[in-house]
């Protein structure tokens, strides 16, 4: 990596436009992260299956009981 005078106005600049340029891209980045979760939340259900009724019932009766 080459070094970066940021002393100079010319350095200050490029510094600066880099800065933008990083800001545009990882928001860029986020985007499409977020529009792809979107796309497969959509089509189907995230995260762990749901319990079956009876061994929800079964673990209610059980704290019940003590």
């Amino acid at each position: 990596m080459q070094g970066l005078d940021t002393t100079s106005p010319s350095g200050r600049l490029l510094f600066s436009l880099l800065s933008v340029f990083s800001d545009y891209e990882r928001a860029m980045i986020r985007s499409r992260g977020v529009a792809g979760l979107d796309r497969v939340c959509a089509q189907k259900r995230l995260g762990r299956p749901p319990m079956p009724a009876d061994r929800v019932e079964t673990i209610n009766a059980m704290l019940l009981a003590g």
